[in-house]
């Protein structure tokens, strides 16, 4: 159960790494309150990135 455990730890912390990464490439590092994206859990940096997606899509006529 640890090992399982873990894994699934390491997977969390490798997506929160990426979207973290495709946020900084974006330009977007905090949020207006001030609160940095390396702080923020994974579903806030997901649904930030689905946004920041919408919004490009949007501005691009797609």
């Amino acid at each position: 159960m640890s090992l399982m455990f873990t894994s699934l730890n390491r997977r969390v912390e490798d997506k929160r790494s990426s979207l973290i990464s495709k946020l900084m490439d974006l330009g977007y590092t905090q949020d207006c309150l001030g609160k940095r994206t390396r702080d923020m859990t994974l579903p806030e940096l997901e649904q930030i990135h689905i946004n920041l997606e919408y919004k490009q899509n949007e501005e691009m006529g797609v």
